[in-house]
């Protein structure tokens, strides 16, 4: 498995399918979704407004760009509420994230990390490559995992050297 690390926006990654993920009781939309959301014309917010369960945790939804970002689809991942949110579900958001982009025929794709305790989360890698192998093969064994926190970026750039994966950091 070849894992790219970045630290850029999301929003500009160029591939099958962006993964997103959001918690059930943060409103407004925040982050990489809250951008999203912003270049959509608030279609998501909108579509939360009518799906209340939009967010549950387990939750896939799929959205069409409408070109209007680089990447073909963004699949939305329900996290559920934020304080019960730990690394099992993380494990568990990944692995749906995973297997519904490979349902989809995505072969280079993007996952937001999901942190479960904001910045100081240093297991992210760990959940990502444990998460990852059940449906690697059939998404190419090419992941793009994006950061908001350049400190935590830094972290998972050394750890991930001592994996078993194939890492590049760098931008976008």
């Amino acid at each position: 498995m070849k894992l790219h690390l970045r630290g850029s926006d999301p929003m500009k990654f160029d591939g099958d399918a962006l993964i997103l993920g959001h918690f059930d009781d943060i409103c407004p939309l925040t982050g990489f979704l809250g951008q999203l959301d912003w270049v959509l014309n608030a279609s998501i917010s909108k579509l939360w407004k009518k799906r209340p369960d939009l967010f549950q945790f387990g939750t896939i939804t799929l959205l069409a760009t409408q070109g209007k970002i680089s990447a073909s689809q963004v699949l939305l991942v329900g996290l559920g509420s934020k304080d019960k949110f730990n690394r099992k579900m993380r494990r568990e958001a990944f692995t749906l994230g995973f297997s519904s982009a490979a349902g989809i025929g995505a072969e280079k794709l993007a996952i937001e990390a999901f942190p479960v305790n904001g910045d100081r989360d240093r297991n992210i890698d760990e959940d990502l490559i444990t998460s990852f192998p059940s449906t690697g093969n059939a998404l190419g064994g090419k992941l793009f995992l994006y950061v908001g926190s350049p400190e935590l970026l830094t972290v998972l750039s050394d750890r991930i050297k001592d994996s078993k994966v194939d890492p590049t950091v760098g931008p976008g």
